[in-house]
Protein backbone atom coordinates (compact mmCIF):
# COMPACT_ATOMS: atom_id res chain seq x y z
CA UNK A 1 0.00 0.00 0.00
CA UNK A 2 1.15 3.43 -1.01
CA UNK A 3 2.62 5.63 2.35
CA UNK A 4 0.54 8.54 3.11
CA UNK A 5 2.32 11.19 4.28
CA UNK A 6 6.19 12.90 3.93
CA UNK A 7 8.11 15.59 5.98
CA UNK A 8 10.01 17.77 4.46
CA UNK A 9 13.50 18.67 6.33
CA UNK A 10 14.96 21.96 5.12
CA UNK A 11 18.28 22.92 6.41
CA UNK A 12 19.23 27.21 6.66
CA UNK A 13 22.21 29.11 6.68
CA UNK A 14 21.35 32.92 6.12
CA UNK A 15 19.08 32.39 3.20
CA UNK A 16 15.84 34.09 4.13
CA UNK A 17 14.22 34.48 0.42
CA UNK A 18 15.38 31.03 -0.75
CA UNK A 19 13.85 28.94 1.98
CA UNK A 20 10.51 30.69 1.57
CA UNK A 21 10.54 30.01 -2.26
CA UNK A 22 11.73 26.46 -1.50
CA UNK A 23 8.68 26.29 1.62
CA UNK A 24 6.11 27.90 -0.77
CA UNK A 25 7.24 25.62 -4.06
CA UNK A 26 5.16 22.49 -2.30
CA UNK A 27 2.43 24.53 -1.04
CA UNK A 28 0.03 22.61 -2.90
CA UNK A 29 1.40 19.26 -1.84
CA UNK A 30 -0.68 17.82 0.60
CA UNK A 31 1.18 14.18 0.75
CA UNK A 32 3.53 16.40 2.48
CA UNK A 33 2.15 17.28 6.19
CA UNK A 34 5.03 18.45 7.84
CA UNK A 35 7.68 21.13 7.03
CA UNK A 36 10.71 20.84 9.40
CA UNK A 37 12.63 24.00 8.80
CA UNK A 38 16.02 24.28 10.86
CA UNK A 39 18.06 27.32 11.30
CA UNK A 40 21.86 26.38 11.75
CA UNK A 41 22.34 30.08 14.30
CA UNK A 42 22.12 32.60 11.09
CA UNK A 43 21.58 35.29 13.86
CA UNK A 44 18.38 36.98 15.04
CA UNK A 45 17.62 39.41 11.81
CA UNK A 46 17.69 36.11 9.57
CA UNK A 47 15.67 34.38 12.37
CA UNK A 48 12.85 36.97 12.42
CA UNK A 49 12.63 37.65 8.51
CA UNK A 50 12.26 33.61 8.41
CA UNK A 51 9.01 33.98 11.11
CA UNK A 52 7.91 36.40 8.93
CA UNK A 53 8.17 35.00 5.60
CA UNK A 54 6.94 31.44 6.29
CA UNK A 55 3.45 31.47 6.65
CA UNK A 56 2.46 27.68 5.56
CA UNK A 57 0.93 26.49 8.91
CA UNK A 58 3.00 23.02 8.17
CA UNK A 59 6.03 25.09 8.64
CA UNK A 60 7.61 23.86 12.47
CA UNK A 61 10.81 26.48 12.51
CA UNK A 62 13.70 25.41 14.31
CA UNK A 63 16.92 27.62 15.61
CA UNK A 64 20.74 25.87 16.46
CA UNK A 65 21.57 27.61 19.68
CA UNK A 66 25.15 27.54 17.51
CA UNK A 67 25.79 26.60 14.10
CA UNK A 68 26.70 23.09 13.55
CA UNK A 69 27.54 22.94 10.32
CA UNK A 70 26.03 21.51 7.07
CA UNK A 71 26.12 17.30 7.85
CA UNK A 72 24.96 17.90 11.63
CA UNK A 73 22.40 20.26 10.76
CA UNK A 74 20.91 17.99 8.31
CA UNK A 75 20.79 15.10 11.43
CA UNK A 76 19.03 17.49 13.38
CA UNK A 77 16.61 18.29 10.89
CA UNK A 78 16.05 14.40 10.24
CA UNK A 79 15.49 14.46 13.67
CA UNK A 80 12.62 16.52 14.40
CA UNK A 81 10.88 14.85 12.16
CA UNK A 82 7.60 12.64 13.17
CA UNK A 83 6.30 11.01 9.74
CA UNK A 84 8.52 7.75 8.82
CA UNK A 85 9.75 9.11 5.39
CA UNK A 86 11.84 12.57 5.18
CA UNK A 87 12.08 14.56 1.85
CA UNK A 88 15.92 15.97 2.93
CA UNK A 89 16.49 18.87 1.11
CA UNK A 90 18.63 22.11 0.99
CA UNK A 91 16.93 25.48 1.57
CA UNK A 92 18.45 26.83 -2.23
CA UNK A 93 16.34 24.44 -4.37
CA UNK A 94 12.56 24.07 -5.07
CA UNK A 95 10.36 20.76 -5.55
CA UNK A 96 8.55 19.70 -8.46
CA UNK A 97 4.99 17.97 -7.97
CA UNK A 98 6.38 15.34 -9.96
CA UNK A 99 8.92 14.94 -7.09
CA UNK A 100 6.35 13.08 -4.57
CA UNK A 101 4.74 11.78 -7.71
CA UNK A 102 7.07 9.47 -8.75
CA UNK A 103 8.22 7.63 -5.94
CA UNK A 104 7.21 3.99 -5.40
CA UNK A 105 4.48 2.50 -3.96
CA UNK A 106 6.24 1.07 -1.25
CA UNK A 107 9.39 2.08 0.12
CA UNK A 108 12.08 0.21 1.62
CA UNK A 109 13.86 1.67 4.70
CA UNK A 110 17.74 0.21 3.10
CA UNK A 111 16.78 2.47 0.08
CA UNK A 112 17.44 5.77 0.04
CA UNK A 113 14.88 7.24 -3.25
CA UNK A 114 17.70 9.73 -5.12
CA UNK A 115 16.20 12.23 -8.05
CA UNK A 116 17.08 11.22 -11.42
CA UNK A 117 16.91 15.26 -12.65
CA UNK A 118 18.08 17.99 -10.80
CA UNK A 119 17.31 20.50 -13.11
CA UNK A 120 18.99 22.22 -15.04
CA UNK A 121 22.21 21.23 -15.07
CA UNK A 122 22.29 17.94 -13.26
CA UNK A 123 20.85 15.07 -15.14
CA UNK A 124 21.14 11.60 -14.00
CA UNK A 125 18.46 9.86 -15.83
CA UNK A 126 21.12 7.75 -17.46
CA UNK A 127 21.09 5.72 -14.23
CA UNK A 128 17.43 6.20 -13.76
CA UNK A 129 15.84 3.04 -11.75
CA UNK A 130 18.64 1.40 -11.23
CA UNK A 131 19.54 0.35 -7.65
CA UNK A 132 22.99 0.79 -6.53
CA UNK A 133 24.42 -0.71 -3.86
CA UNK A 134 27.97 -2.23 -2.80
CA UNK A 135 28.24 -4.99 -5.21
CA UNK A 136 28.15 -1.76 -8.57
CA UNK A 137 28.90 1.11 -6.36
CA UNK A 138 32.51 1.55 -7.48
CA UNK A 139 31.33 1.48 -11.08
CA UNK A 140 28.47 4.45 -10.22
CA UNK A 141 31.02 6.36 -8.62
CA UNK A 142 33.62 6.12 -11.70
CA UNK A 143 30.92 7.54 -14.04
CA UNK A 144 31.14 10.99 -13.72
CA UNK A 145 27.00 11.65 -13.34
CA UNK A 146 27.10 8.86 -10.90
CA UNK A 147 29.57 10.45 -8.94
CA UNK A 148 27.66 14.17 -8.92
CA UNK A 149 24.21 12.31 -8.09
CA UNK A 150 26.41 10.67 -4.73
CA UNK A 151 27.07 14.35 -3.79
CA UNK A 152 23.49 16.02 -4.81
CA UNK A 153 21.16 15.11 -1.33
CA UNK A 154 17.51 16.49 -1.47
CA UNK A 155 16.50 12.96 -1.76
CA UNK A 156 14.27 10.55 0.32
CA UNK A 157 14.99 8.69 3.22
CA UNK A 158 13.83 6.74 6.11
CA UNK A 159 14.17 8.62 9.29
CA UNK A 160 14.88 5.69 11.65
CA UNK A 161 17.54 4.13 9.59
CA UNK A 162 18.80 7.44 8.24
CA UNK A 163 19.46 8.33 12.30
CA UNK A 164 20.99 4.87 12.99
CA UNK A 165 23.75 5.09 9.95
CA UNK A 166 24.52 8.52 10.61
CA UNK A 167 27.67 9.63 12.39
CA UNK A 168 29.81 12.75 12.35
CA UNK A 169 32.39 13.26 9.86
CA UNK A 170 34.23 16.70 11.30
CA UNK A 171 36.42 17.11 8.28
CA UNK A 172 33.21 16.77 5.80
CA UNK A 173 32.58 20.39 5.41
CA UNK A 174 30.91 20.82 2.07
CA UNK A 175 31.26 17.42 1.50
CA UNK A 176 28.75 16.24 3.70
CA UNK A 177 26.47 14.63 1.60
CA UNK A 178 29.32 12.01 0.25
CA UNK A 179 30.32 11.51 3.77
CA UNK A 180 26.87 10.48 4.88
CA UNK A 181 26.56 8.21 1.19
CA UNK A 182 29.44 6.46 2.15
CA UNK A 183 28.68 5.93 5.35
CA UNK A 184 25.45 4.52 3.79
CA UNK A 185 27.06 2.34 1.61
CA UNK A 186 29.48 0.76 4.03
CA UNK A 187 26.48 0.00 6.77
CA UNK A 188 24.65 -2.62 3.59
CA UNK A 189 22.44 0.71 2.49
CA UNK A 190 21.02 1.17 -0.95
CA UNK A 191 20.20 4.11 -3.56
CA UNK A 192 17.57 4.47 -6.29
CA UNK A 193 17.47 6.37 -9.24
CA UNK A 194 13.95 7.25 -9.34
CA UNK A 195 12.61 7.99 -13.09
CA UNK A 196 10.40 11.06 -12.77
CA UNK A 197 11.38 12.67 -9.55
CA UNK A 198 12.70 16.16 -10.70
CA UNK A 199 13.17 19.07 -8.63
CA UNK A 200 15.08 22.61 -9.23
CA UNK A 201 18.72 22.71 -8.05
CA UNK A 202 19.88 26.32 -7.60
CA UNK A 203 23.61 27.25 -8.58
CA UNK A 204 24.51 30.31 -6.99
CA UNK A 205 27.53 31.92 -5.22
CA UNK A 206 26.38 31.86 -1.76
CA UNK A 207 26.39 27.52 -1.79
CA UNK A 208 27.94 26.00 0.77
CA UNK A 209 30.19 24.06 -1.14
CA UNK A 210 31.45 27.39 -2.73
CA UNK A 211 32.60 29.04 0.26
CA UNK A 212 35.44 26.24 0.20
CA UNK A 213 35.94 24.90 -3.00
CA UNK A 214 38.97 23.74 -2.78
CA UNK A 215 39.02 21.54 0.55
CA UNK A 216 36.05 20.43 -0.80
CA UNK A 217 37.43 18.87 -3.74
CA UNK A 218 40.06 17.34 -1.79
CA UNK A 219 37.48 15.84 0.58
CA UNK A 220 35.51 14.77 -2.64
CA UNK A 221 38.83 12.71 -4.18
CA UNK A 222 38.76 11.49 -0.74
CA UNK A 223 35.69 9.90 -0.08
CA UNK A 224 36.05 8.60 -4.10
CA UNK A 225 38.98 6.49 -3.08
CA UNK A 226 36.99 5.41 -0.41
CA UNK A 227 33.66 4.24 -2.51
CA UNK A 228 36.12 2.73 -5.07
CA UNK A 229 38.04 0.51 -2.82
CA UNK A 230 34.48 -0.93 -1.64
Amino acid sequence: MRFRKLSLAITTYKRVDMTIKCVNSVSKMHNIDQIVVVDDASGDRYVRELKRGLKDSRVELHVNAKNLGMMANKREAVSKCSNDWVILFDSDNMIFPEYTASLPNTLSPNIIYCPSFAKPDFDYRKWQDKLIDHTNIANFTQDQKGFMCLNTCNYVVNRDKYLLVWKLDKEAKGQDTIAFNYQWIKSGGMFRIVPGMHYFHRVHKGSGWLQDAQYNMKQADKYKKLLLSI
